[in-house]
């Protein structure tokens, strides 16, 4: 059930042009929050009202003893160009977790993690969790270019296997972060034989839909994580709806901020070009 609460800012720092890592003081989501979900932060305070102060953000990573909840952002447009002044001590209101996050499944599976851009954020509590729970995580994080790259210290760190990718070849494989997903599958299945192996994916849509092809082509069971623009955060106003499709075949409209935005990446049916 989320809950809200303001939060203190503990920590905050432009990690790359643009990207800013805030770790806010809110126990009772941090104690709560599982990856893949997200936060409904409102910049004013608690009592705004004002539609564009309101975001929702991916749960990069929760410290539960400290009780600290980190966010990983871009500053896009009002909204999280206020977040990116706030200082340490100063409050924001948060609402959480929300949504359906990522299902760690079996545990006899190896997970794939595969990421773009600033899709990479959630994935860090997932990687997190995975390696807790005896995996070691495979992560393929795509980037357009090296200035772009974030958080890869902080997924070895927590035990991760990490492979960068850039489109322009500046750091890493070159190429789209999908064109490796081949070799990482064999790479998995020559270590431990026999494996099955699990795909969670967060990024662009386009990324997303070479996810799906390559699941399903493949036959391995995957997660997604999609992003959508939400006016509410809480389900009621249904600006959030994707379209997915039953195992029976039926088509129906799900909501990202509730049914999501983890879905199951056989269900999701993505937009046509």
């Amino acid at each position: 059930m989320p809950v809200s609460a303001n939060a203190a800012v503990k920590t905050i720092r432009q990690i790359i042009s643009g990207v800013f890592r805030i770790v806010l003081d809110c126990p009772p989501i941090a104690s709560e929050a599982s990856p893949g979900q997200f936060v409904h932060v409102a910049v004013s305070g608690a009592d705004s009202t004002d539609p564009l102060l309101r975001r929702p953000m991916s749960v990069c990573d929760v410290d539960v003893f400290q009780g600290g909840v980190t966010l990983v952002f871009r500053v896009v447009g009002r909204g999280t160009r206020e977040l990116a002044q706030r200082r340490e001590g100063e409050t924001v209101s948060l609402m959480g977790p929300i949504g359906h996050g990522f299902e760690l499944g079996m545990q006899v599976r190896q997970p794939l993690l595969v990421a773009g851009g600033m899709g990479i954020a959630p994935l860090l509590f997932l990687s997190k969790s995975l390696r807790a729970a005896g995996s070691v995580p495979l992560v393929l994080a795509g980037f357009a270019r090296s200035r772009d790259v974030i958080l890869i210290d902080d997924f070895r760190g927590y035990g991760a296997e990490v492979h960068v990718v850039t489109e322009d070849g500046t750091e890493g494989m070159t190429g789209r972060v999908t064109d490796y997903m081949d070799w990482a599958a064999q790479e998995m299945a020559r270590r431990k034989p026999g494996n099955e192996i699990e795909v969670y994916a967060c990024g662009p849509m386009p990324m997303l839909r070479a996810v799906q092809e390559w699941c399903l082509r493949s036959g391995v069971p995957g997660q997604v994580s999609l992003e959508s623009r939400m006016a509410c955060g809480t389900g009621a106003c249904l600006g959030c709806a994707q379209l997915v499709v039953d195992p029976g075949g039926e088509k129906r409209y799900e909501r990202v901020c509730r049914e999501g935005p983890v879905f199951d990446v056989r269900r999701v049916i993505f937009p046509s070009d």
